[in-house]
C-alpha cells in the first residue's frame, strides 16, 4: 500500500476511508503522522508534536468525525491535532500508565488503554478525565475498540480480548485462542474484528 521509512506505531482510517498512520523513525522521538487515500496517495503529513521536549505522539491513533486526529503519547498523555497538524489540546497528563491504544465513541468520548496501569481511562469530548471505566480483567491492554455498546480490548499479558459494557465498564466476555500478544484490534462493517499478533 505504502513504503514507510520508519515504524508504523499506530494506524487507523476515517469516514472517508483515508488512512492515517503514525510513523516512528528509529524509535525516537522524531514521529509523523501521514494521512494517505485509499490509493495509497500522500495526502498529508506533520510532526506529531506540539513543540514541547519529550511530548509527541508515538502509539495508537484515533480521528474525530471533525477531522482532528488525536495520539497516543506512550509517556502519558494524549495529543490532539486539527486535519492541518496544528495542535488543539493535550489531555490525560497524571492519568495514564504507559498508554497504548485509543478509540472513540458516537459522543466524542476517547477511551485509552494503560498498559502500565491495566485500566482503560475514559475522557468526555473536551478531553476531561471521566473515569478509569475498567479495572479488572486486563493483563496490559493495549488495543482498544467499539462496537455498538460494547468495548473490546486485546490483552497482551493473556493473549486474549477482553469485552466490557460501554457504558458502565462491567465485563461481558473473554475471547481466547488463536492469539499471541495481541495488540491493535479493529472492526470491519461485518462486525468480524482482526487482530494484530506480533507474537506469532
Amino acid at each position: 500500500f505504502v513504503s514507510l521509512s520508519g515504524d508504523a506505531n499506530g494506524i487507523t482510517i476515517d469516514s472517508a476511508n483515508n488512512v492515517y498512520v503514525l510513523e516512528v523513525a528509529n524509535a525516537s522521538s522524531n514521529t509523523t503522522l501521514k494521512k494517505f487515500n485509499q490509493s495509497g496517495t500522500l495526502l498529508t503529513s506533520f510532526a506529531a508534536t506540539d513543540g514541547t521536549p519529550n511530548l509527541y505522539a508515538d502509539e495508537g491513533l484515533a480521528v474525530r468525525p471533525n477531522g482532528n486526529i488525536l495520539g497516543v503519547n506512550q509517556g502519558g498523555d494524549v495529543l490532539e491535532f486539527n486535519s492541518t497538524g496544528t495542535p488543539v489540546r493535550t489531555f490525560g497528563i497524571g492519568n495514564l500508565s504507559t498508554p497504548v491504544g485509543i478509540a472513540l465513541d458516537g459522543s466524542g468520548n476517547s477511551y485509552v488503554a494503560n498498559s502500565g496501569g491495566t485500566t482503560i481511562s475514559k475522557f468526555a469530548a473536551d478531553g476531561t478525565f471521566t473515569s478509569n471505566l475498567v479495572t479488572t480483567n486486563l493483563s496490559f491492554p493495549e488495543g482498544v475498540a467499539i462496537r455498538g455498546g460494547s468495548l473490546y480490548v486485546t490483552n497482551a499479558g493473556d493473549s486474549t480480548v477482553s469485552v466490557f459494557n460501554l457504558l458502565d465498564g462491567s465485563f461481558q466476555q473473554s475471547i481466547t485462542g488463536n492469539m499471541s500478544f495481541p495488540v491493535g484490534i479493529g472492526f470491519d462493517s461485518a462486525g468480524n474484528f482482526y487482530v494484530a499478533n506480533p507474537g506469532d
